[in-house]
């Protein structure tokens, strides 16, 4: 069962695609000080999490280790995903001759 409670979102600089979601409840993990991390926003729902994030992953993460490290998707493959996999694709299947 998912910690009730608001997330600190932390972007990696260099790559901002590595994010650290945090409880508010819980201190800020020590590796996020400095130059390295940066704070991305905070959201209390799970509509408002960036693409990537699992609720379930969180859960187990934050209970274990007190945050939850996740690679964020890109806006564009929202697209893509929604329309997983195209209607070709799904159409196929491995005793028609095609590797998946």
């Amino acid at each position: 069962m998912q910690e009730a409670g608001t997330y600190n979102i932390f972007q990696r600089t260099r790559q901002p695609s590595l994010r650290c979601a945090v409880l508010q409840s819980r201190p800020v993990p020590a590796f996020i000080q400095g130059e390295t991390w940066e704070f991305a926003g905070t959201t209390a729902d799970e509509a408002g999490m960036p693409l990537g994030f699992q609720s379930e992953a969180a859960d187990e993460a934050t209970r274990l280790a007190g945050y939850y490290l996740f690679q964020s998707l890109p806006a564009g493959v929202i697209a893509l995903r929604e329309g997983w996999p195209p209607p070709l694709a799904r159409s196929l299947t491995c005793s028609d001759g095609i590797g998946v």
